[in-house]
């Protein structure tokens, strides 16, 4: 399977990013206003870490709560321990920063993966990131977070800066 060819100047960027240290966060980060007023879970955190876990976890956003929930919930896991570290409150990392969206990537670069991973393996993609997003949707129902949630679907907007950018999108959306 062949995998498709990244440009050597966004390699090196790539590359680059990889070794630098992120830094810590900053220390007064605008607040998303869809998290206002902060939900009481926001600012839960413990008095003191433990001194062993048997997974660490590291951010609070809905990536990192996924892992601990399926980690919790796995039969195979069975009594483990798990720690989540968070720099500030939870959720208000790059969950935040998409404004709350749950979205797929697929329809846009569908053709890219059916480019670099064959037909099949790109549907097995997609149907593994719509599956994930429904899953997502009733656990929070399941669950009664859609009490203090919005869940609803909603209509997106893509920008392009070029046409090429848009023709390929157009021609991705339309495989998919």
């Amino acid at each position: 399977m062949a995998v498709p060819e990244l440009p050597q100047a966004l390699l090196a960027k790539l590359a680059g990013q990889v070794v630098q240290d992120p830094g810590v966060p900053p220390p007064n980060p605008t607040v998303s206003a869809w998290q206002e007023p902060p939900h009481p879970f926001a600012k839960v955190q413990s008095k003191e870490l433990p001194q062993y876990t048997d997974f660490a976890i590291i951010g609070s956003g809905i990536t990192g709560c996924s892992a601990a929930k399926t980690i919790l919930e796995c039969e195979l896991s069975g009594a483990k321990s798990v720690t989540m570290f968070e720099a500030r409150s939870l959720t208000t990392g790059a969950t935040s920063r998409n404004g709350g969206f749950l979205l797929s990537h697929v329809p846009q670069f569908y053709g890219r993966f059916v480019a670099g991973f064959g037909a099949e393996a790109a549907k097995q993609i997609a149907l593994f990131c719509d599956l994930t997003l429904d899953e997502i949707v009733k656990v929070a129902i399941a669950e009664e977070l859609d009490q203090v949630s919005e869940i609803r679907d909603v209509t997106t907007v893509s920008a392009f800066t070029d046409q090429e950018g848009f023709e390929e999108a157009s021609r991705s959306v339309r495989m998919y």
